[in-house]
């Protein structure tokens, strides 16, 4: 089956622009829960992570995540809802059906080279991601106001990042398209990209591009 839940927050009005941080927030929580159902002694991998939301183990995209800011303000907050899916243990013939040109769909009991402990199932995955949630949440909401991912989260997002110095192709709307090399992730939690000229661009949001022109679809 798919791990899959939705968290409600309640964020002061003056802190919605942080949200886009609580992704990587929550992508590293994912990351971490993952791992701790890993046997160590037999499992080399860890889960890495693709800018902007996607959870990947072993060059496949086993969970994605969407946090969004819902309309309605309250008290002077703002609900936001952030949603994770991991696939543990889901059939070939439903990840046959999900086509991406890069990255293509998995789950985690059919990783090879992952050997799993027994206490891996969807309900306790969702509850150990809910737990490290818990705890990575509550440094976001203790950070300054200007620092959209706080540094210890953002110091282990880097360190999961796939693609970083490869050549990239980034669709950012409009028909835009950056090239240059993947240059990690700044304090926003946005996607630096070195230009040819050695300017760094910064990506709020934007998709990655594989083999043509063409802007891929890969939610």
């Amino acid at each position: 089956g798919c791990a899959m839940q939705s968290i409600l927050l309640f964020v002061e009005e003056s802190q919605v622009r942080r949200v886009p941080g609580l992704t990587q927030v929550m992508a590293v929580s994912v990351a971490n829960a993952i791992d701790s159902f890993m046997s160590s002694r037999k499992s080399a991998s860890k889960t890495q992570l693709k800018w902007p939301n996607d959870i990947i183990i072993q060059g496949k995209k086993v969970g994605g995540i969407l946090a969004e800011v819902v309309a309605g303000s309250k008290n002077g907050k703002m609900p936001v809802v952030i949603g994770v899916g991991v696939n543990v243990d889901v059939g070939d013939q439903v990840l046959g059906d999900l086509k991406r040109a890069r990255w293509p769909a998995g789950n985690l009991k059919s990783c090879e080279g992952v050997e799993w402990k027994t206490e891996l199932t969807v309900a306790a995955l969702r509850n150990a991601i809910l737990d490290q949630f818990v705890i990575n949440a509550k440094q976001w909401m203790c950070a300054p106001n200007g620092c959209y991912v706080p540094p210890a989260v953002s110091m282990q997002v880097i360190g999961r990042q796939v693609m970083v110095g490869e050549k990239v192709r980034v669709s950012v709307g409009d028909g835009k398209i950056i090239t240059g090399v993947h240059s990690g992730m700044d304090e926003h939690g946005y996607l630096i990209v070195t230009l040819d000229n050695g300017k760094r661009e910064v990506v709020m949001t934007g998709e990655f591009l594989y083999g043509d022109s063409v802007p891929v679809e890969d939610d």
